[in-house]
């Protein structure tokens, strides 16, 4: 069953603010580290963009383009609203448009068993780079009523989810895919990787 989080975007950013406890500084200081890759007046793709707020507070003005999909159709509803190019899309089955950079926050989490593969037909599309931001550290306990219900918060439809990566899991994981640019380790215990574009992936028309 899915998520009550995800029935609204207001609900959204309660649960998630509620359960994790990261601060509003915090988030604002990974979203810098990460823009910090995103060349000017570049063209970017954003993997579950959920409420749009990177866009918002730090893509707007600095892209030429944006576009972005979520497997939540509430979400991509109220990414519309807001003028923001979004379609529904399961990452899992769906086709990738080409785009100059990919960005991912926070979700790669949620496709575990089928990270690679995403990673792969991403790459295929990109021409400059992969924005991965990713929590890192022990997966959530079930035992634990705290873990159980963080898990079943982030239940798309597919069931709780409980893993994570660990830092050395991810990093084997990107290296695998292609060459890294950079890791960040930021606060919070989330890892930043940016991974090189596929130079064959074309020119990216408007």
């Amino acid at each position: 069953m899915k998520s009550p989080a995800y029935w609204h975007p207001f609900l959204y950013k309660f649960c998630t603010k509620m359960l994790w406890r990261q601060s509003n500084s915090s988030l604002m200081e990974q979203w810098a580290e990460v823009v910090k890759w995103v060349p000017q007046q570049s063209d970017v793709f954003e993997i579950g963009a959920g409420t749009g707020d990177f866009y918002l507070h730090f893509l707007k003005r600095k892209v030429r383009r944006y576009r972005s999909n979520d497997i939540n159709p509430v979400f991509v509803k109220y990414l519309k609203k807001m003028g923001i190019e979004a379609t529904v899309a399961d990452i899992r089955t769906c086709s990738f448009q080409k785009a100059e950079v990919y960005v991912l926050l926070k979700i790669l989490y949620n496709f575990k068993t089928h990270a690679e593969e995403i990673l792969k037909k991403i790459l295929r599309v990109t021409g400059q780079r992969i924005i991965i931001l990713e929590p890192v550290g022990s997966c959530l306990n079930p035992q634990r009523l705290k873990d159980k219900v963080k898990g079943i918060m982030v239940d798309n439809g597919d069931g709780p989810v409980y893993d994570r990566f660990s830092k050395d899991e991810l990093l084997r994981l990107c290296e695998r895919v292609a060459s890294i640019e950079h890791v960040g380790i930021l606060r919070g215990n989330h890892v930043l990787v940016v991974l090189k574009g596929n130079p064959d992936a074309g020119d990216i028309k408007d």
